[in-house]
This record gives C-alpha cells, structure tokens and sequence, in this order.
C-alpha cells in the first residue's frame, strides 16, 4: 500500500477532520512546491488560499454536523496555493473512511493547469468561428437602423419635422449600441475566475445577437425564463459561448427539415438547487448511434459545411468547469433537447 501510494501519479494527502495532514505522497509534495516530510502534521489550509482559507474550517464543521457535502464523494475543480503563493487549478476528490474510530478524509489531486490552457485556446478559436458566423447577421442589423437614420436625416434636410425624426434617430442608434455592446461581450475572451451570473441576462443578450438572422431564414425562436431563476456561478462570455454554439446547432437541425414549422425553443428554470437551461429544436433529430459521440472531441457531422467538431466537446468542457453537466435527449425525426444544469451561485468548499 504505501508503494501504490508513493508511486501514485496523483496527488494524494489524508488528513484529520481537524485539518491536520497526516499522509502526502511525493506527487503532492511536488504538484505544491515542498520537500519531503514538510506538509505532516501541517494545517491543510496552507494549501488553500484566501478566502477558502479561512473558510475552510467552517465548511468542515458544516459537514460534520449536517452530513451535506460540496465536495466529498462528488469531486469539483478548485483553486490551489503553492509554497511561493503561486495558484493554480486542481481536480479535488475527497473521500471519507475510518481508521478504527477515527474519521479520515483523503484528498486526491490532479493539476489540470495544462488542460485548462489547451481548452482556453480551444474556446477561443472556436469563439473566433462563432464571431466570423456572426458578422454578416450582425452587420445586417446594424443596415437597417442605420438606413432609418440617413431617411430622417434626409427629412430634416428637407424640411420635415425635427423633433419627431430626431427621436427616430436616437432610438435607433441606441439599438445600434446595443447590438455593438452584446457583440463585444461575446466577443471578450474573459479569462477571470467564475463569478456570480445573471443567466436571464446573457441568455438575452446571447438571443439578440442571433434573433433577426434565424428569422431571416425562417426559425422561429421563442424564450421562456422563469421569474425566480437564480444567479449561477459561471463566466458570462463562456456560457454564451455555449449557448451559441446550442442554438447555431438547433437551427442547422430545423433548417435540415424539409417541411413543416421550424422552432427552436429556449428555457430557464429553478432545478435541484440550481437552473436547468434546455435549448429544444424540433429538427431532424439525432441518429442513436451518433447520440453518444457528440461530446467527443473532433466528431461532427457537419465537415462539408465546414464544421470542426470542436463546439460541443468545448461546450461540454465549459459546463464541467461550472461544477455543471450538460445531456442531450432526441429523437431522430422529431428534434433534440440539450439540457444545461448549473449550479446556483453559493461558496465553495467541501
């Protein structure tokens, strides 16, 4: 066992209810900057850094007394703290055993730093195809407030009333603005931690970005948000990154249709201490030999139209990062639903 345990490419410490650390395999000691033998008998917390430092202690007893775990038995991604106060994100799974009478809790750690820089590069690449989609149903939105300014301002020149095309025209390049300003908060490659987020707003700003271009070509897309659906902790340009890249998905499906009404609805909704967002299209539906490989990396059934495959396995990816999960249930002919569940924005700890 303690071969197995010193050998083990993960880190691995155990430690007491109290905090101390009993056990450290070499892995953590070199995943956290310390030399053999440093971390016994040492506070767990070192390894944590502020706040959850200085939380830590009372997730601990809130477990202890309540049994509710935030992390023990279901594992998240969090953020690490080095000996030279560097931080860095981890993988932490912590289980729960008994030696005799005495509770122990071990932590396995993986450092994910690389996986989360591959994945940022990924999202943004895919962010800049989604961009490139965008223009030209953009820039057609923006045409058309525009040409309403240069007929007033035609008017004006010509004698008409002022006060009434001028109010015209104020309106009208405020939607301009706003068009502009969803466009460059999709657009921003936000690298900050995840932050308490209004869901009801960047699925708002995600279906103006989209809406007069999926009408142009006939999608109906229709928005229900529940009056009581929480903040999340998520990063707001990733999360509508993903919803993009689900509603691009659901009107190609739609479009593939060759008669009937093509819709695409999108939902919010309090779920399990959370919010289900569901992006519904009543498509062509998913094939069930295809249905279980859409995650995955590079698989695409959209090569010809110049697909990567690279969008739901990000998205996927992006969730996860979340402390979410995303699924997907269709049947072929009769359309798809993927279903988004996030957390409601409450701090982490064990």
């Amino acid at each position: 066992m303690r071969t197995i345990i010193a050998t083990a490419t993960e880190g691995i410490v155990t430690m007491t209810p109290a905090g101390t650390i009993e056990l450290v395999n070499r892995a953590a000691e070199l995943m956290f900057g310390y030399g053999p033998g440093e971390l016994i008998g040492q506070d767990v917390t070192m390894l944590m850094p502020s706040p959850y430092r200085e939380e830590h202690s009372s997730y601990v007893q809130n477990y202890l007394d309540t049994g509710q775990a935030k992390v023990i038995g279901i594992g998240r991604e969090v953020v690490a703290r080095r000996r030279d106060g560097s931080q860095f994100p981890i993988h932490l799974s912590v289980g729960e055993g008994k030696v005799g009478n005495r509770r122990v809790f071990v932590a396995i750690l993986s450092d994910i730093s690389l996986r989360k820089e591959l994945q940022s590069r990924l999202s943004l690449a895919e962010r800049l195809v989604a961009i490139g989609e965008l223009a030209a149903g953009v820039a057609h939105e923006i045409n058309n407030p525009l040409n309403t300014i240069l007929n007033c301002a035609q008017l004006i020149r010509d004698g008409d009333s002022p006060i009434e095309n001028i109010n015209v025209i104020a309106d009208e390049a405020t939607r301009i603005a706003s068009i502009v300003q969803d466009l460059l908060q999709f657009a921003r490659n936000d690298k900050r931690e995840l932050a308490p987020t209004n869901l009801a707003d960047a699925i708002q700003r995600t279906v103006r970005l989209v809406n007069e271009n999926y009408a142009r070509v006939g999608v109906s897309l229709e928005v229900r948000l529940a009056a009581d659906v929480p903040a999340a902790l998520a990063n707001r340009s990733q999360l509508q990154q993903v919803l993009l890249n689900l509603l691009n998905n659901a009107r190609d499906a739609v479009l593939a249709k060759r008669t009937g009404e093509r819709s695409i609805l999108l939902s919010a909704d309090p779920d399990r201490g959370g919010v289900l967002i569901t992006v519904h299209d009543n498509g062509v539906g998913i094939l069930p030999e295809l249905r279980d490989r859409i995650f995955e990396p590079f698989f695409t059934t959209k090569r010809a139209r110049g697909g990567t495959g690279l969008g739901l396995s990000i998205s996927k990816s992006i969730i996860d990062s979340f402390g979410g999960a995303i699924t997907v249930e269709s049947q072929p002919g009769e359309g798809s639903s993927f279903k988004i569940w996030l957390p409601a924005d409450t701090e982490p700890g064990l």
